[in-house]
């Protein structure tokens, strides 16, 4: 099982922000990174991600289960604040679906992720070997595909997609939160497709141990249980 201290999600649009907004209801601590502004003078290098995420909070289905878990979701840009993945358990990219920026992206990464973070890519169009093929073979043991549907706090599948050189340990392996949670998602159901679908490789389809708007809420918490439904609408 993969105990999951503190993520990042690389791109805050609309997936990259809902997905990070879910690992915070999940009571993770996620660094949200974007690109900083192209003027030299810019005095805020953080000016995109916090538009970008301000937007996120207005979407409607409510992408946070509680307004206080985008407290646990750190700002940051590509620029300066690449090296504060070395804290991290796991990292998932939610760019721009264009090859060569993904690359420039996984560069960073793979130059300041920890050994045995878990990376992944949440791309719903390119080949997942394509993406992981210029980097190291340790790299491409510890990288997947992870694509969440959106809103992924209300989607209940999860696809996993491991290359041909993926550490099968780590693509089967459950995931939770290293918090006081009761938060899990785990791998109940596999599927082989006979066709290779998008990706080559084979095709994991993971459904959470419960229901998605649960998730990282305490068991028996009655106030947060009323207050996550109250969030919804």
């Amino acid at each position: 099982m993969l105990n999951i201290g503190k993520a990042a999600v690389l791109g805050a649009g609309t997936m990259g922000a809902a997905i990070a907004a879910h690992l915070s209801n999940a009571g993770i601590p996620t660094l949200l990174l974007d690109i900083a502004p192209r003027e030299e003078d810019a005095k805020d290098k953080n000016q995109i991600v916090k538009s970008l995420f301000e937007a996120a909070k207005k979407l409607k289905p409510a992408p946070f289960m509680l307004a206080d878990n985008a407290n646990l979701i750190s700002l940051d840009n590509f620029d300066e604040d690449m090296p504060k993945l070395k804290d991290c358990d796991f990292i998932i990219e939610a760019v721009v679906e264009r090859l060569d920026i993904k690359h420039k992206i996984f560069s960073q990464v793979e130059k300041y992720a920890k050994p045995t973070a878990v990376i992944a890519s949440n791309t719903s169009g390119i080949p997942i070997e394509s993406i992981a093929e210029p980097f190291s073979d340790d790299f491409k043991k510890r990288f997947m595909g992870i694509h969440f549907f959106n809103p992924p706090r209300y989607m209940k599948l999860v696809e996993v997609i491991p290359t041909k050189d993926t550490d099968g340990e780590i693509a089967c392996q459950r995931f939770s939160a290293k918090r006081n949670t009761t938060a899990r998602v785990r791998v109940i159901e596999v599927f082989r497709h006979a066709t290779q679908h998008r990706f080559p490789g084979s095709l994991r389809l993971c459904k959470s141990s419960g229901s998605l708007p649960e998730m990282g809420l305490r068991q028996g918490d009655k106030t947060n249980s009323a207050r996550a439904e109250e969030s919804r609408t």
